[in-house]
């Protein structure tokens, strides 16, 4: 059985990357604090902290119990960067819907008998002013590619 493959160096939770060992100082290994945001204040880092819980969040599919509570506190938090990010991910997890987005309801004298794979391209009421203004494609064209099938 082979070894498996360790990540070298360390993970800075504040700026959310893994670095080399000489990046850290002493202190900096245990505290997962790399030299560079060791200089920020320490509001600074708790933001870095903050953002990057919430950007881990990203891993599941599914929120659990604790972690739909803490998505609440950082919505509901004073720092207006991560309030921002707490809700880019609450709209990542729960989109909203337009409410007056038209469908299109296909009629069944609309759907052909057999089936047409050129039926929904070809169709003129789905794709009503889409092609208003045609491009013309020339060969000599200096930014005309041919891509082979």
């Amino acid at each position: 059985m082979a070894k498996k493959k360790r990540k070298s160096g360390h993970y800075c939770i504040v700026c959310g990357n893994r670095k080399a060992n000489e990046r850290f100082s002493g202190k900096g290994h245990t505290r997962h604090i790399c030299k560079k945001c060791s200089k920020k204040s320490p509001e600074e880092q708790q933001e870095g902290i903050d953002i990057n819980r919430l950007y881990n969040l990203c891993k599941y599919s599914n929120l659990s119990k604790s972690n739909k509570k803490m998505l609440n506190d950082f919505l509901n938090d004073k720092r207006e960067n991560v309030r921002k990010t707490a809700q880019r991910i609450e709209d990542w997890f729960y989109p909203k819907f337009d409410d007056e987005l038209e469908w299109y309801v296909v009629e069944e004298s609309e759907i052909p008998d057999e089936y047409d794979e050129n039926y929904e391209f070809f169709n003129p009421r789905l794709w009503d002013g889409v092609f208003d203004n045609p491009v013309d494609f020339n060969e000599e064209d200096e930014n005309f590619i041919d891509i082979p099938f």
